[in-house]
């Protein structure tokens, strides 16, 4: 969700695994697949910058983003990708299904709707766009594979985080 990722990354302790919805509304076009993002990656504290202010900034529009420990694994599946996000600590677990270029609506519990945008910039970053119009609050994320590592970088309004996770599976 949340999510250029430069995208998403945390969830509430009452969040239970609750599949997205995805009313896409443009064409991928994509056609390159070597995408260094994928994989499964688990957050470290190396490296974080400002999380706790992004949280602040997020937080009525994005409640279930965390600084526990969080895993992210993107499954490419045909011409579309699974983004399975992990809150280590409390087991809390959410889907998103996207395709590359084409904007789609999360949806999670009692949450505000989520409409995202993943783009990939070259095949060591992924960005993610995110708008949440009932709270007019945006989020990106970007994701920069750096060998073993991703570097995600967040912005929302004039506050930007940094948060680097590390390759567990691939």
């Amino acid at each position: 969700m949340l999510l250029s990722v430069c995208i998403l990354g945390m969830v509430a302790a009452s969040v239970t695994s609750v599949p997205a919805e995805t009313n896409q509304t443009a064409q991928s076009g994509h056609t390159d697949h070597s995408h260094a993002w994928l994989g499964k990656w688990e957050s470290t504290k190396e490296g974080e910058e400002n999380l706790a202010q992004l949280l602040d900034q997020i937080r009525d529009a994005i409640p279930h983003y965390t600084d526990k420990k969080v895993t992210h694994e993107y499954i490419e599946e045909g011409e579309q990708f699974l983004h399975k996000v992990k809150i280590v600590d409390g087991g809390q677990e959410y889907e998103v299904r996207f395709k590359l270029n084409e904007e789609a609506t999360f949806h999670l519990g009692n949450e505000p709707d989520i409409k995202y945008v993943y783009k990939e910039e070259g095949p060591n970053k992924l960005t993610v766009h995110m708008k949440i119009p009932s709270k007019n609050k945006e989020l990106k994320e970007c994701y920069n594979v750096e060998g073993d590592k991703i570097v995600k970088n967040y912005e929302s309004g004039n506050v930007k985080a940094k948060r680097i996770y590390k390759r567990v599976q691939n």
